[in-house]
């Protein structure tokens, strides 16, 4: 399983995304982990299962639209001057 990461995290680092768009990587990995978890819970019957699938789902669709919009092709600061 580590190594998934570590190679998801190489992918990240070496393909020529803007911060911002890496940054709505990370959180669309991050809803993923989360919905993943929050099925866990609703199968062991965890009342608050709910509300982290309903989290994980608004994490990917602020990640979604986070990368379709013109936002996250904008460069930052720090990599313009780069």
């Amino acid at each position: 399983m580590w190594d998934v990461l570590y190679y998801i995290k190489l992918l990240i680092k070496k393909t020529f995304m803007t911060k911002r768009q890496k940054l709505m990587v990370r959180l669309l990995f991050l809803s993923f982990s989360g919905g993943i978890i929050g099925g866990y819970f609703k199968i062991m019957d965890n009342p608050n299962s709910d509300w982290i699938l309903g989290i994980a789902i608004l994490f990917q669709v602020i990640a979604v639209i986070g990368m379709a919009s013109n936002w996250s092709r904008k460069l930052t600061i720090s990599e313009s001057k780069a």
